[in-house]
């Protein structure tokens, strides 16, 4: 319960803060058609078979293309930058409300789980409990779990999801280059 109403505060706090503005509404389609253009741009030069190129020459730089991922970069800095302003707020409440739920039920065993956690999670289920029972969850585990569930579907619900923004072109191409993608 106490995630359900956590979730839905944070929506409402979102909503507020970016989605009934007209700027967000704005950046969201800039950023739309900004993508839909590029992946275009790319997928024609795809198509096009690569010019040759004489030996000790520069290949030569489409303009139309560096523009289009100027464009791309500078829509999806923005409405990171928006998105930004919710998410500090909603994560403050968030800890808020770890913090009280926390407090409140410290040492308690709230649920036992039906399998042995492993690693990294047994440290998570088990954290604030005392004996030794890898099974016993505390409340740490189960308002993470309610989080993670409960928010995306009540974003899908309320119609919220925002457009996935992705890194930075020039962070891709970094990306591809160190992985050898890219030559």
């Amino acid at each position: 319960m106490y995630a359900s109403v956590s979730a839905v505060v944070c929506e409402f706090i979102a909503w507020l803060l970016v989605y009934r503005r007209a700027d967000y509404e704005k950046l969201s389609t800039t950023f739309s058609r900004a993508s839909k253009r590029l992946e275009k741009k790319k997928e024609e030069g795809v198509a096009q078979p690569p010019a040759v190129i004489a030996k000790g020459s520069k290949p030569k730089v489409d303009k139309k293309l560096a523009m289009l991922e100027r464009d791309y970069d500078i829509a999806n800095r923005d409405l990171m930058i928006i998105k930004t302003r919710s998410n500090m707020i909603t994560a403050i409440f968030h800890l808020c409300m770890f913090f009280t739920l926390k407090a409140s039920y410290e040492g308690m065993v709230l649920a036992r789980l039906p399998f042995r956690p492993f690693g990294f999670l047994q440290s998570v289920s088990h954290r604030g409990l005392s004996g030794a029972d890898a099974q016993d969850c505390g409340m740490i585990f189960i308002y993470m779990l309610c989080s993670m569930a409960i928010k995306p579907n009540l974003q899908k619900l309320l119609g919220h999801t925002p457009p996935k923004t992705a890194l930075p072109l020039h962070a891709q191409k970094l990306a591809e280059r160190w992985s050898g993608i890219a030559q």
